[in-house]
């Protein structure tokens, strides 16, 4: 059975500052507005870039409609957010829930199984995360889309990894697991903000290298 995770108060607040809309064709015009500020946003990577006046031209509304439903860009970035971890939320609990590697295991499988989705999130949201690992920075925020959906990522997916894994005296599982993730995620952030090298994003083996570290980080078999 997967857990919802509650919202956190940031969420609850974008969700809230949302103005209401009051006809079905202004509920269409939000929708467009949520798709086209997605869409520029992982474009430019950055909420500086993002036009008020570009957003409604590409989704075919006004700016006007747009100060009707948001104070500002910054209420605007943090409802697309929500909107992003939502959607996320349900694909990695759909995943779980229809995958069945995830119960059958073995440990190196679910390890494996993973890696692969935390390297597509971060390739599918690049621009998003940078733009918000820029909004929040680490050391003011106590929140982001980044430390949230990893979060909600190691509610879901921790404990069935942690449950394959060879019972062994004085480990604690969880800590080892919590840490080596820390150390993927680590890696991640620091892939979308200052891609150091010598393996990148989008590199062909990019996804394989963080399967084998990760497995070396709970003593896995590498191959």
């Amino acid at each position: 059975m997967t857990k919802n995770v509650p919202a956190t108060p940031p969420l609850r607040e974008a969700r809230a500052s949302i103005r209401p809309a009051r006809q079905a064709r202004s509920e269409q015009s939000l929708q467009k507005m949520l798709a086209a500020g997605r869409a520029l946003i992982e474009e430019k990577g950055n909420l500086d870039g993002l036009s008020i006046t570009e957003l409604t031209v590409q989704a075919g509304t006004s700016v006007g409609a747009f100060y009707r439903r948001f104070e500002n860009k910054e209420a605007f970035f943090a409802v697309v957010q929500e909107a992003v971890l939502e959607e996320m939320r349900e694909t990695m609990q759909h995943i779980v829930a229809t995958e069945a590697v995830w119960h059958d295991g073995p440990a190196t499988a679910i390890a494996d199984r993973m890696m692969e989705l935390y390297v597509r999130n971060f390739r599918e949201n690049r621009g998003l995360f940078h733009a918000s690992l820029l909004h929040f920075p680490a050391r003011e925020a106590t929140w982001s889309p980044v430390r949230e959906s990893n979060v909600r990522a190691m509610e879901l997916m921790l404990p069935l990894l942690i449950a394959h894994l060879p019972a062994a005296k004085g480990v604690d599982w969880d800590f080892e697991a919590r840490v080596a993730m820390q150390a993927i995620v680590g890696m991640l952030v620091n892939i979308i903000l200052n891609d150091p090298g010598p393996l990148h994003l989008h590199d062909k083996h990019f996804a394989a290298q963080v399967k084998r570290q990760f497995r070396r980080a709970l003593g896995l078999p590498a191959h």
